[in-house]
């Protein structure tokens, strides 16, 4: 049996993080501002690109393929085969939210 093994890549999460910060993407939850220091760094990295999607080997490029994304958008981007887009979920979000 051939088994194709993606592993999440800290360099490539960091590299995300640091062009995108650690807003989500989606609806701009903070989880600094919300619970304080001990959670300034969390916050989910989307592919935008389904890794299940991908044939092979391929070069992540992490500035192009990953988002930030809370834990809530994130579920609610991946309740769709294929995973809905991000920023069609935005768009969801701010036209029942209110642009922020």
């Amino acid at each position: 049996m051939v088994v194709n093994a993606y592993e999440r890549n800290p360099q490539a999460r960091n590299a995300c993080l640091a062009k995108f910060g650690t807003l989500c993407s989606v609806c701009g939850m903070n989880f600094k501002d919300r619970y304080g220091e001990m959670a300034k760094d969390f916050i989910h990295v989307h592919h935008k690109k389904p890794v299940a999607a991908r044939r092979g080997e391929y070069k992540l490029k992490p500035k192009q393929d990953l988002i930030p994304v809370c834990p809530n958008c994130h579920a609610v981007l991946h309740m769709y085969n294929p995973p809905m887009g991000v920023e069609d979920l935005k768009a969801i979000y701010l036209e029942r939210n209110g642009a922020r």
